[in-house]
């Protein structure tokens, strides 16, 4: 049964009698401390709505469509941005709202988000204008304390949105050192810095430790029963490195409790199996990949390309199959693959020549 917002609000009253989560439901979503940390930017606003609404309401056992979250988006979003109070249960017609309210609506989100790009563009001069160093406690404070006095209700999601720059940027240690700092306030970091941490500590592997990917994932799971998919696949981008890749498989499948595995999970266990030596079930997630409507990154071309060089240079003579199965599942699936992945395969033929062959044909 499809059940819109308006039912979905009066069930949870009827069934927990607690104004407090009704509140929360209809119109203070960015009084919530989950939420909040995840409204780290206009593009993932959203998306992580959303994935929090229907963990919300997984958690007391109703049941409704993503279709009818998606008609809701447009007013949580707007809750979030401007703080207007919006009534979900007082349905109007279009003709009574008129079109002067609508344009209305529209300029009072588009001012607000224009607002939070000008104070975003802070945290890109700080992670420009350092290099990847850790900044000292008193200078953590007070860019924390800058930023917080022009954007006072951003204090739940300043500490996401610091560590998803670090992240874009690949500065290991400027994050480290906010964390570092954070624990110094005895603060506890939200899960979206936690979550943006993890992943960094995988795309900075070299800098990063497994011990330090493990201890923050155990923390996660300790303290989170449930997690939304965007934060399932930042901890993929860590654990994914770590000998405790099949951990991903246990992400993967909380992913699919409230939307479905992104594309780049996939790709990043699949290539994560094929690196172990799991060669079936990393062959077993790319079919997932593709019947999903989805095509396989880059990563898992060369990681499999990478395979097929091995096997072609340890002289077993699989090379060759193992090439034309991937050569063949792209033919039978009609995948347009990346670029990069393009020239790993190309220039697999060309290193044994098996090009030059054809042509001297």
């Amino acid at each position: 049964m499809v059940m819109s917002l308006a039912m979905v609000t009066r069930t949870l009253c009827t069934l927990t009698r607690c104004s407090r989560i009704l509140q929360c439901v209809t119109c203070r979503w960015k009084g919530t401390a989950h939420v909040d940390s995840l409204f780290s930017t206009p593009s993932c606003r959203g998306f992580a709505s959303t994935s929090s609404l229907t963990v919300l309401v997984r958690r007391f056992s109703l049941c409704f469509s993503h279709r009818s979250l998606n008609r809701s988006r447009f007013s949580v979003n707007k809750i979030a941005l401007g703080g207007a109070k919006y009534s979900h249960t007082q349905s109007r017609s279009s003709s009574e709202r008129g079109q002067g309210n609508h344009y209305q609506d529209d300029a009072h989100v588009q001012s607000s988000l224009q607002q939070f790009s000008v104070w975003l563009e802070h945290f890109d001069d700080l992670i420009n204008s350092h290099s990847d160093r850790c900044l000292e406690e008193a200078e953590w404070q007070r860019f924390r304390a800058e930023r917080l006095a022009e954007y006072p209700s951003r204090e739940l999601s300043i500490d996401g949105i610091v560590m998803k720059k670090c992240l874009g940027a690949k500065r290991y240690r400027l994050g480290k050192s906010y964390i570092a700092y954070l624990k110094g306030r005895q603060q506890q970091a939200n899960l979206a810095a936690l979550v943006h941490y993890v992943a960094l500590c995988g795309e900075c592997y070299d800098l990063s430790s497994q011990e330090e990917i493990f201890s923050l994932f155990d923390e996660l799971k300790s303290r989170y029963r449930v997690l939304d998919v965007m934060s399932c696949d930042l901890l993929i981008r860590g654990m994914s490195k770590t000998d405790r890749w099949k951990d991903c498989l246990w992400l993967m499948e909380m992913m699919k409790l409230s939307s479905e595995v992104t594309a780049r999970a996939y790709g990043l266990v699949v290539a994560a199996a094929f690196r172990n030596n799991e060669i079936e079930l990393g062959w077993k997630l790319m079919t997932e990949t593709v019947e999903s409507a989805m095509t396989p990154t880059a990563e898992v071309f060369m990681e499999w390309v990478r395979l097929c060089t091995e096997a072609r240079l340890s002289g077993n003579g699989k090379s060759e199959a193992m090439m034309d199965r991937l050569l063949q599942f792209m033919r039978i699936h009609r995948l347009f693959i990346p670029v990069e992945a393009v020239q790993s395969i190309q220039e697999w033929f060309q290193r044994f020549r098996y090009i030059s062959a054809i042509h001297s044909r």
